[in-house]
């Protein structure tokens, strides 16, 4: 197995922890505060390193939003903050299902593929051009 293959996984569990920890600071932010607790959630040795992540985050979403406005429009860009959470919930659910599926195919189930079920016109009516009189 190649290393690009294995890149996949590993930044899907790194995400994950990413997310857990964000949800879990603020809980316990949130606790302290409501306590009158002042006790420091982080050592302050951490707050550099959170600064600089966070500025590398913010760098990301102010380029991928200059990106998307110049290719489409300024509204575009505002909702590709949005798509970035979103994005990453979806890319979240689908490594958990191949995670699932990959476990049930070493146990010796068969593979079976997902296809989109697609509704196509019917071709004899109207969306197939000309009306019934012309037939």
């Amino acid at each position: 197995m190649r290393m690009r293959d294995r890149r996949a996984p590993l930044s899907i569990v790194v995400l994950a922890a990413a997310y857990l920890a964000l949800v879990a600071w603020s809980i316990a932010g949130f606790v302290h505060w409501a306590v009158d607790d002042d006790a420091a959630i982080l050592s302050a040795a951490w707050w550099p390193l959170l600064v600089a992540n966070a500025a590398i985050l913010a760098w990301r979403i102010v380029v991928r939003a200059a990106v998307t406005a110049h290719v489409y429009d300024t509204r575009e860009a505002w909702w590709s903050v949005p798509r970035l959470v979103v994005g990453n919930y979806v890319a979240l659910l689908a490594a958990r299902r191949a995670g699932w599926r990959y476990l049930m195919m070493l146990r010796g189930e068969a593979l079976v593929w997902d296809k989109t079920r697609h509704d196509f016109p019917d071709l004899d009516g109207p969306a197939a051009g000309g009306n019934a009189a012309t037939r």
